[in-house]
């Protein structure tokens, strides 16, 4: 079930992030995938398990990841001027390592733009459809931003503190 309303942002619920993570697991195992879908798979593994906002995840490059501290160490982000650093778990330093293996890249998800130059990528949202559409009642009202709302409500189910919350989150105050 997708909890909204009109103050609150859509999130998944216990039983609807459970039942996401086995529409991504299913996504992975599919033979036919290209690496482009394989791409914002991962992108939407890392929303989930970071708290990242979406532009920050897809402008990254590897040189702002540090695997032995475990972070992110962004240059700007939304709410802050200068360099952020935000931790990461142990399950995202895993997809992390396996994507670190076979990257072509300075970025984290690269792209190629109309005149065949290196961008980083531009967006996961068919990605996310597809997987949504594979969990009833996911089909609508679920985007990027949903998955940081998710990550922070997991945390608060955690009785994580929500002054440590808002710093994963790479909140100002």
């Amino acid at each position: 079930k997708i909890i909204h309303n009109k103050k609150v942002a859509a999130y998944l619920d216990e039983e609807s992030f459970t039942q996401f993570g086995y529409a991504i697991r299913k996504s992975e195992l599919s033979k036919t995938k290209a690496r482009k879908e394989a791409q914002a798979t991962d992108v939407i593994k890392l929303l989930l398990l970071t708290g990242c906002r979406k532009s920050e995840l897809l402008g990254l490059t590897w040189d702002r990841v540090d695997m032995k501290q475990q972070c992110f160490r962004f240059a700007q982000t939304k709410t802050t001027e200068g360099e952020q650093m935000r931790v990461f778990g142990s399950a995202a330093k895993r997809l992390l390592e396996e994507m670190y293996k076979s990257k072509s890249s300075k970025y984290l998800f690269p792209s190629m733009d109309k005149d065949g130059q290196e961008i980083h990528r531009q967006d996961c949202g068919k990605a996310l459809k597809t997987i949504c559409a594979s969990v009833v009642g996911l089909q609508e009202k679920i985007h990027p931003h949903s998955l940081r709302h998710s990550f922070a409500t997991q945390c608060n189910e955690l009785d994580i503190p929500e002054l440590q919350i808002g710093g994963l989150l790479g909140h100002s105050n």
